[in-house]
């Protein structure tokens, strides 16, 4: 709070500045002024003194000030990830992030919501959740910061997809969705062949990460960019009959499964199908 005096037909050596009789401070040139700081709440009596060169003091009349608590301020918060309109391959893994910030005190929490079905929170920055095993559907997501006076504000709205898998094309006509096999792939492949196998979309429950191997002398194996449960081998020259395993890592027991495959070298004239 910033005091201010000023004074009328004569000068003054300097401007001391009261509260009630406890001198605050002084200035000594025109304009005469004082800075109170750090001020508490509670009711002050202000006057100013100007002390003149000849002659006794002028003091001004009291003015009443009120010192308040300042309302609170809500603090902001938005969603940084993921984008709006992503999409996800289910049983999908999202991770949602925010940026939450209060002007005048500290943020306390951050909830995360679907719809109006909360998710989680964070305390401290980062403020981010996981969201795990999310099955195919459009979604929702939001946000909502609460500072240390228990004031909220909640982000906007960010929509995302998630989608079930799309079942490997079949070599036989026949529906790959209605096989049972654990892996859906060929029975048989020949030296140079790609094949792709895929874990049967019923086997996907729960998990969160694939670890694939293949022997019988392969050349390469590469996972399908994020479709995680599908890989394509390439069996290089010297295939020969091996088998096609997936280890398969779950957020709820059992913690870990492990399917295979094996997949013979297709006889000379031979028509491969998926199984």
């Amino acid at each position: 709070m910033v005091i201010s005096a000023s004074l009328s037909n004569t000068t003054a050596t300097t401007v001391e500045f009261y509260n009630g009789a406890t001198k605050l401070g002084n200035d000594a040139a025109a304009p005469y002024t004082f800075t109170i700081s750090n001020i508490a709440v509670g009711t002050y009596s202000i006057t100013a003194k100007a002390i003149l060169p000849n002659g006794g003091p002028l003091t001004s009349p009291a003015v009443q000030v009120v010192a308040a608590v300042a309302a609170n301020q809500p603090p902001t918060v938005s969603l940084t990830g993921p984008a709006n309109n992503a999409t996800f391959i289910a049983p999908a893994t999202v991770a949602i992030t925010a940026n939450a910030t209060d002007a005048d005190g500290t943020i306390a929490k951050v909830e995360f919501f679907s719809g109006n079905a909360k998710l989680g929170e964070a305390t401290t920055a980062p403020y981010q959740f996981s969201w795990v095993n999310v099955a195919a559907g459009n979604y929702t997501i939001s946000s909502k910061a609460t500072d240390n006076q228990s004031t909220t504000a909640t982000s906007g709205g960010v929509n995302i997809t998630v989608s079930n898998p799309t079942p490997p094309p079949s070599t036989t006509g026949a529906p790959p969705a209605s096989t049972t096999a654990n892996l859906i792939g060929s029975a048989c492949a020949r030296p140079n062949d790609l094949k792709t196998f895929e874990l049967n979309p019923a086997n996907l429950t729960n998990a969160t990460a694939f670890s694939w191997r293949c022997t019988g002398s392969t050349r390469t194996l590469t996972p399908t960019a994020g479709r995680p449960s599908k890989v394509t081998i390439d069996c290089g020259l010297w295939f020969s009959r091996g088998d096609v395993c997936v280890g398969v890592n779950c957020s709820a027991a059992p913690w870990h499964k492990q399917y295979c495959k094996t997949i013979a070298v297709c006889a000379p004239g031979s028509r491969v199908g998926v199984s």
